[in-house]
């Protein structure tokens, strides 16, 4: 009967909730100021820096910088790319510094929850599981896959180390097997697809509809967009198609500083965008077609990227072409948290923080088990006048 944590592993950001039974001890967990994100001029409360600082002269991994550390960034691109063997930094790939990092993660979360509680008088209680969210569109079909779960994995193993999180500790737990991935009872972790946590959240919001919708979420590094069917009653959610590209905000930003024109990235934006939405209307549902024939689309448009002007009005037009009304939810009124953070950032951890024992994490028909449906047959002849009644 502990608390659930759901962990929200972004490109540039993290964000991390925890709930439980007891409404009362649901809150976004806070960030050290040393470690928050800053935007726009403000620091961030709830999103921390993607980043683990490695220092030369203990050669150890830690969460926060010192004098003789350098930091170590953009470890989860690699592994969304399928690279995770690949070299980041020298000794370093991509795959040890992401289990480093998730190491000293999971080891500040578990000890700074004791600490509060302490701090309020109550007993200190246990974790049940974290929930980690993964960009793919199924968790049975994509081999990146094994590398998320043999990156999180080392990730509990290494935990108890964090005090001394040595590289080569790291390197050898890494090139252990994996384990099975099966959840079971003391299981510490579960992995969700990402649209799962996204779609737990958005079903707690008053914005709340059922049937087909259009998702964008527009990360620092990534651009994710997914077409699906939420169903009546307790059905898996349908995933018609589901693609990501590297053509999030500081994709655009580092795009534009090599000079490459505004519209050739948005173009580079509409072409993945419409190779989602073509598959889904030719191969899944045809009612996915834009126009006033068809029915509209709920646009849920999310992610820390999304409000850069290129990709907002990008979406805009997508939204009025298909009718598409844009929804960016927010968390519940119930979840602790500052309002000095933009609450649509926590939407996916909320939702992945739910229990998915009583369905509030839906499952997940990957595309390839979903039927097409055809249009229905038109009689072409039934417009024309037949010459024996003239």
């Amino acid at each position: 009967m502990g608390y659930r944590v759901g962990l929200d592993f972004g490109t540039s950001a993290t964000k991390v909730v925890l709930c439980s039974d007891a409404a009362s001890f649901d809150y976004a967990m806070e960030t050290p100021s040393e470690l928050q994100v800053e935007e726009e001029g403000r620091r961030q409360d709830h999103l921390w820096r993607t980043c683990v600082w490695f220092n030369d002269e203990t050669q150890c991994f830690q969460l926060t910088p010192c004098a003789s550390s350098r930091p170590v960034l953009g470890f989860k691109t690699g592994l969304i790319r399928g690279e995770g063997h690949r070299m980041l930094a020298s000794g370093i790939s991509h795959n040890v510094a992401a289990a480093a990092y998730l190491a000293l993660l999971v080891a500040y979360i578990v000890g700074s929850d004791a600490e509060r509680v302490e701090r309020a008088g109550g007993v200190a209680r246990p974790y049940s599981r974290f929930h980690i969210g993964v960009p793919v569109a199924s968790l049975e079909e994509d081999p990146r896959v094994a590398g998320f779960h043999r990156v999180v994995q080392a990730a509990f193993i290494l935990a108890p180390r964090a005090a001394a999180l040595h590289l080569s500790d790291v390197r050898e737990v890494m090139q252990r097997e994996i384990g099975s991935t099966a959840t079971e009872a003391d299981t510490p972790y579960q992995l969700f697809e990402e649209l799962a946590g996204v779609v737990a959240g958005y079903m707690m919001t008053p914005e709340k509809a059922g049937g087909p919708h259009i998702i964008v979420d527009v990360g620092a590094a990534t651009l994710d967009v997914a077409t699906f069917y939420i169903p009546d009653g307790d059905y898996a959610l349908e995933v018609y198609e589901s693609g990501v590209e590297l053509l999030g905000a500081q994709s655009l930003q580092c795009a534009l500083a090599a000079s490459v024109p505004e519209a050739t990235f948005r173009g580079a934006c509409q072409a993945h965008t419409h190779g989602v939405l073509s598959k889904t209307f030719n191969t899944k549902n045809y009612s996915f077609l834009p126009g006033p024939n068809f029915p509209s689309k709920p646009m849920i448009y999310v992610g820390g990227g999304r409000m850069t002007a290129l990709h907002r009005s990008t979406y805009d037009r997508y939204s009025k072409a298909y009718l598409a009304p844009m929804r960016s939810p927010g968390v519940g009124r119930w979840l602790e948290r500052s309002l000095a953070t933009d609450q649509e950032r926590l939407l996916l951890a909320w939702g992945l923080a739910q229990d998915p024992g009583t369905g509030a994490i839906p499952r997940i028909r990957p595309p390839s088990q979903v039927i097409f449906e055809p249009p229905p047959e038109r009689d072409w002849q039934r417009n024309y006048i037949d010459k024996s009644n003239c």
